[in-house]
């Protein structure tokens, strides 16, 4: 295994989106998911804070977006579901029949004291869709991870439980990383500190196997920004190496609704999924201006990653 000795960003910071797109300024509100087609294209996977759904792009080459059709909404406002206010990848895989697709999606419920609140609080966890037509409409199979603590009759205007679910499948097990707003529950925590001045400043993992440095690679938000980390075992993590520094601490913007760079996904277009990066590909983000909104823009820097020992690809 090899760590990153850096990660280059070039070609400065390309809007993705233009101006009215379906779903924009709302996406994406998760990482994004992608697999390539048969005839070589791709479907890419992504949420929009806007209506708290699941969208998909038929992209040639996960450069040129177009733009994105709804494919799963949330279960419906003012229930008790799970996923009532939100639904949104998360993590697409093939299923073991060899034709359905799983999907691993973030949910919210909003409902608290009688009240559906709009935004926060929400109370989150992790479910489970099957797709049995390439990913074009989805059909729930429950939650599989909740909170430590079950959710409240009141909370304050913040989120809790479990959430932002990144996956990847190993040896014909599917591992899970997201982050937990409660005090534990039936996971291995991985004790990342990216920032010591805010230890517990750490959200919006993205996990992939890298070919170029035979490893696991995780890209994170941490108080300075997006970090990349590496692992031989999804358990012991390197040193974070600053990718992209943040336009102010990110602890402070996440509290003000100041700008901030979140949502990272990398993404090599010569591999068949996000499951899989290489030495070089885009670093995709949502981009707040800090104007005092909730709206963000898919943005994208291409990436290169150096390594005093590269070794051949062998994912684990």
């Amino acid at each position: 295994m090899s760590t990153v000795a850096s990660f280059t960003l070039s070609g400065g910071e390309q809007s993705v989106l233009p101006a009215g797109t379906v779903a924009s300024p709302y996406v994406p509100d998760e990482q994004m998911p992608y697999l390539r087609q048969p005839d070589g294209t791709f479907k890419l996977w992504a949420s929009a804070g806007g209506t708290y759904g699941t969208y998909v792009f038929a992209t040639p080459d996960l450069l040129s977006l177009g733009a994105p059709t709804t494919v799963f909404a949330p279960a419906g406002a003012g229930t008790t579901a799970f996923d009532a206010d939100y639904a949104g990848p998360g993590s697409v895989f093939p299923a073991s029949n060899g034709t359905d697709l799983l999907m691993i999606y973030h949910a919210e419920n909003h409902l608290f004291g009688g009240v559906d609140y709009p935004g926060t609080p929400f109370y989150a966890g992790l479910g489970l869709a099957r797709s049995s037509d390439g990913g074009l409409t989805w059909q729930r199979e429950g939650e599989i991870i909740s909170g430590h603590d079950p959710q409240q009759a009141t909370q304050a205007p913040s989120g809790a439980g479990a959430l932002t679910p990144s996956a990847i499948e190993i040896g014909g097990y599917i591992y899970v990383c997201f982050r937990e707003l409660d005090l534990g529950g039936a996971f291995t925590p991985l004790n990342i500190v990216l920032d010591p001045t805010v230890p517990g400043d750490q959200r919006q993992p993205n996990i992939s196997f890298n070919a170029y440095l035979n490893a696991f690679v995780m890209i994170t938000i941490g108080n300075g920004g997006i970090y990349a980390l590496t692992s031989p075992d999804l358990i012991t993590w390197s040193t974070a190496v600053l990718v992209l520094a943040a336009p102010v601490p990110d602890a402070q913007a996440g509290s003000t609704n100041g700008p901030r760079n979140w949502y990272p996904t990398l993404m090599s277009p010569d591999e068949p999924s996000d499951e899989e990066t290489d030495r070089t590909g885009f670093l995709y983000y949502a981009k707040f201006l800090g104007d005092g909104t909730s709206h963000h823009y898919m943005y994208r820097q291409a990436f290169t990653l150096a390594s005093s020992a590269p070794k051949s690809k062998q994912r684990k």
